[in-house]
Protein backbone atom coordinates (compact mmCIF):
# COMPACT_ATOMS: atom_id res chain seq x y z
CA UNK A 1 0.00 0.00 0.00
CA UNK A 2 2.70 2.81 0.93
CA UNK A 3 4.51 1.75 -2.66
CA UNK A 4 1.17 3.05 -4.53
CA UNK A 5 1.03 6.26 -2.09
CA UNK A 6 4.84 6.84 -2.83
CA UNK A 7 3.91 6.51 -6.91
CA UNK A 8 0.81 8.51 -6.55
CA UNK A 9 2.79 11.04 -4.81
CA UNK A 10 5.78 11.10 -7.08
CA UNK A 11 3.19 11.71 -10.50
CA UNK A 12 2.06 14.34 -8.54
CA UNK A 13 5.08 16.28 -7.87
CA UNK A 14 6.00 15.05 -11.64
CA UNK A 15 3.17 16.83 -13.17
CA UNK A 16 3.46 20.04 -10.85
CA UNK A 17 6.90 20.48 -12.29
CA UNK A 18 5.72 19.56 -15.83
CA UNK A 19 3.11 22.29 -15.42
CA UNK A 20 5.74 24.82 -13.98
CA UNK A 21 8.13 24.47 -16.56
CA UNK A 22 5.11 25.09 -19.23
CA UNK A 23 4.08 27.89 -17.56
CA UNK A 24 7.73 29.21 -16.95
CA UNK A 25 7.95 28.98 -20.89
CA UNK A 26 4.90 30.88 -21.93
CA UNK A 27 5.70 33.10 -19.37
CA UNK A 28 9.01 33.73 -21.42
CA UNK A 29 7.48 33.76 -25.13
CA UNK A 30 5.55 36.74 -23.99
CA UNK A 31 8.19 38.31 -22.47
CA UNK A 32 10.22 37.90 -25.66
CA UNK A 33 7.20 39.54 -27.64
CA UNK A 34 7.44 42.61 -25.44
CA UNK A 35 11.36 42.95 -25.41
CA UNK A 36 10.49 43.13 -29.28
CA UNK A 37 8.20 45.83 -29.31
CA UNK A 38 10.37 47.45 -26.62
CA UNK A 39 13.57 47.02 -28.94
CA UNK A 40 12.03 48.44 -31.77
CA UNK A 41 11.13 51.67 -29.50
CA UNK A 42 14.45 51.59 -27.92
CA UNK A 43 16.64 51.59 -30.80
CA UNK A 44 15.70 55.28 -31.54
CA UNK A 45 12.39 54.29 -33.41
CA UNK A 46 11.96 57.99 -32.77
CA UNK A 47 14.42 59.73 -34.34
CA UNK A 48 13.63 58.13 -37.81
CA UNK A 49 11.98 59.46 -40.39
CA UNK A 50 8.25 60.08 -40.22
CA UNK A 51 5.99 59.99 -43.54
CA UNK A 52 2.26 60.12 -43.66
CA UNK A 53 0.83 56.49 -44.68
CA UNK A 54 -2.56 55.30 -45.90
CA UNK A 55 -3.83 52.32 -44.19
CA UNK A 56 -4.29 49.42 -46.66
CA UNK A 57 -6.16 46.62 -44.28
CA UNK A 58 -6.61 45.93 -40.67
CA UNK A 59 -8.03 42.68 -39.44
CA UNK A 60 -8.21 40.46 -36.33
CA UNK A 61 -6.25 37.53 -36.83
CA UNK A 62 -6.57 34.47 -34.55
CA UNK A 63 -3.72 32.84 -32.75
CA UNK A 64 -3.84 29.90 -31.60
CA UNK A 65 0.21 29.15 -29.98
CA UNK A 66 1.39 25.26 -28.59
CA UNK A 67 -2.34 24.24 -28.01
CA UNK A 68 -3.12 27.17 -25.58
CA UNK A 69 -6.32 29.10 -25.76
CA UNK A 70 -7.30 31.23 -28.69
CA UNK A 71 -5.68 34.71 -28.89
CA UNK A 72 -6.19 37.48 -31.38
CA UNK A 73 -3.84 40.06 -32.71
CA UNK A 74 -3.83 42.70 -35.31
CA UNK A 75 -2.38 42.49 -38.89
CA UNK A 76 -1.93 46.00 -40.05
CA UNK A 77 -0.67 46.70 -43.56
CA UNK A 78 -0.06 50.50 -44.47
CA UNK A 79 1.60 51.92 -47.50
CA UNK A 80 3.81 55.06 -47.76
CA UNK A 81 6.12 56.94 -50.25
CA UNK A 82 10.18 57.93 -49.87
CA UNK A 83 11.66 59.68 -52.61
CA UNK A 84 8.85 58.30 -55.53
CA UNK A 85 8.96 54.29 -54.38
CA UNK A 86 6.74 53.00 -52.72
CA UNK A 87 6.85 50.64 -49.54
CA UNK A 88 4.95 48.57 -47.11
CA UNK A 89 4.48 48.61 -43.07
CA UNK A 90 3.37 46.11 -41.27
CA UNK A 91 5.03 46.11 -38.23
CA UNK A 92 3.61 47.59 -34.98
CA UNK A 93 3.22 46.80 -31.46
CA UNK A 94 -0.10 45.16 -32.47
CA UNK A 95 1.15 42.76 -34.72
CA UNK A 96 3.79 41.75 -31.68
CA UNK A 97 1.22 41.49 -29.07
CA UNK A 98 -1.75 39.56 -28.07
CA UNK A 99 -5.19 39.92 -26.31
CA UNK A 100 -7.26 36.93 -25.13
CA UNK A 101 -10.20 38.87 -25.87
CA UNK A 102 -12.00 39.25 -29.96
CA UNK A 103 -13.92 42.21 -28.22
CA UNK A 104 -10.73 44.09 -27.49
CA UNK A 105 -8.86 43.37 -30.84
CA UNK A 106 -11.75 44.63 -32.43
CA UNK A 107 -12.09 47.55 -30.59
CA UNK A 108 -8.47 48.24 -31.36
CA UNK A 109 -8.82 47.82 -35.04
CA UNK A 110 -12.04 50.30 -35.03
CA UNK A 111 -9.92 52.49 -32.98
CA UNK A 112 -7.28 52.28 -35.58
CA UNK A 113 -9.97 52.66 -38.66
CA UNK A 114 -11.12 55.88 -37.14
CA UNK A 115 -7.90 57.70 -36.36
CA UNK A 116 -8.05 58.40 -39.89
CA UNK A 117 -4.31 60.10 -39.88
CA UNK A 118 -1.36 57.42 -40.09
CA UNK A 119 2.28 58.30 -40.00
CA UNK A 120 4.99 55.75 -39.87
CA UNK A 121 8.62 55.59 -38.62
CA UNK A 122 11.22 54.29 -41.24
CA UNK A 123 15.14 54.35 -41.66
CA UNK A 124 16.75 56.88 -43.31
CA UNK A 125 19.06 54.68 -44.51
CA UNK A 126 16.72 51.60 -45.30
CA UNK A 127 12.79 52.79 -46.08
CA UNK A 128 12.18 48.94 -46.07
CA UNK A 129 12.78 48.98 -41.95
CA UNK A 130 9.54 50.97 -40.72
CA UNK A 131 7.24 51.28 -38.14
CA UNK A 132 3.85 52.27 -37.15
CA UNK A 133 3.17 53.52 -33.37
CA UNK A 134 -0.41 53.79 -32.95
CA UNK A 135 -1.87 56.35 -30.08
CA UNK A 136 1.83 57.62 -28.70
CA UNK A 137 2.47 54.19 -27.67
CA UNK A 138 6.21 53.96 -26.54
CA UNK A 139 6.07 51.12 -24.30
CA UNK A 140 4.42 47.82 -22.97
CA UNK A 141 2.86 49.52 -20.05
CA UNK A 142 1.30 51.81 -22.98
CA UNK A 143 -0.48 49.21 -24.39
CA UNK A 144 -1.66 47.35 -21.74
CA UNK A 145 -3.44 51.39 -20.35
CA UNK A 146 -4.85 51.32 -23.99
CA UNK A 147 -6.61 47.61 -23.51
CA UNK A 148 -7.74 48.23 -20.29
CA UNK A 149 -9.47 51.68 -21.33
CA UNK A 150 -11.22 49.59 -24.45
CA UNK A 151 -12.57 46.73 -21.95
Amino acid sequence: MNIYIGLFLFFIAAFIIYRAIKIRNHFRRAISREEKVMQYCATGIKSWTTAPAILESVEVKTVTPDGQSQKFKLAIKLTFDVSGQQYSCTQSPYSSLTTHSNVTAALLRDDIISSGEYSIYYNPSDPKESFYLFNGFSSWSDYELLLKKQN
